[in-house]
């Protein structure tokens, strides 16, 4: 592969990313987007985006340290998982690494246009 060229800025995916991406895949068997009775209509997010937030299913180990929201108890905020927690039939849990952050800050009810790269619009 040392020889080849790659035109438009492309670029073959590794052996790695290609390992990241089938886990991700597999670890995430559902998406905002499968769920009913969820209300996104209040943070301003499309079916489309809404695609693009991963939800842990049942029995899903947290890792602990990480950053998780609640869809189905958005009151409660983000927070840090805690060692030994798991996703259970009460909760629609969305890791924060695996959403762009622009859709996480609006996942998670922020109105601060900086943090919604809304600023430079806002000053045309």
């Amino acid at each position: 592969m040392p020889n080849q060229v790659y035109h438009g800025g492309q670029q073959p995916e590794d052996d790695f990313q290609k390992d990241l991406h089938r886990e991700r895949r597999e670890k995430h068997e559902q998406f905002a987007s499968d769920l009913k009775g969820i209300n996104f209509v209040n943070q301003g997010l499309s079916q489309e985006e809404m695609r693009h937030i991963p939800v842990l299913t049942e029995g899903s180990p947290l890792l602990q340290g990480a950053t998780y929201y609640d869809l189905r108890h958005p009151g409660r905020g983000a927070f840090v998982a805690q060692a030994s927690m798991h996703a259970t039939d009460d909760n629609y849990y969305v890791p924060k690494s695996e959403v762009d952050y622009l859709l996480w800050n609006r996942l998670i009810g922020v109105t601060d246009p900086d943090r919604l790269d809304l600023a430079d619009n806002q000053n045309q």
